[in-house]
């Protein structure tokens, strides 16, 4: 789901469940209009019986001075441009894990990544000062 203000939630897309499985399943989906100002979003997970629950909601807010996050969707190299120094960068996957280690290279400003290891799924970059800065999608 996503919102503007947190209070009204609107359908971003349905994801069919695989139904009854006993192994870890990821499932994604990509906002292709996201709002100019700060998108909240949360998902929503329905049981076979109805039952439902809420993740946590995530805020991403566009940057002027945004990261250069290529290729997404990417099978095996990332990489992160126009990086900030005086911020650590990690990358958290949608239940807010902490994945991947990082090194930034002080010459270019960019972090090279191997995500060839990583699901397939959505994957969040976050900087220490501003939280959640940008996202990729594993093939």
């Amino acid at each position: 789901m996503r919102s503007a203000d947190t209070k009204n939630w609107h359908v971003l897309s349905k994801v069919k469940a695989a139904n009854n499985s006993s192994s870890s399943i990821s499932y994604e989906t990509m906002d292709e209009h996201p709002f100019s100002g700060v998108s909240y979003y949360q998902l929503k997970t329905i049981d076979l019986n109805g039952e439902f629950k809420l993740s946590e909601i995530r805020a991403i807010s566009p940057s002027i001075d945004a990261l250069n996050i290529y290729p997404s969707p990417v099978n095996s190299v990332l990489t992160i441009s126009k990086v900030n120094y005086n911020s650590d960068i990690y990358f958290t996957d949608l239940n807010g894990r902490g994945i991947l280690p990082h090194i930034i290279d002080q010459t270019s400003g960019s972090i090279v990544i191997d995500v060839s290891n990583l699901d397939g799924g959505l994957y969040f970059v976050n900087n220490s000062a501003e939280g959640i800065v940008g996202k990729f999608i594993k093939e």
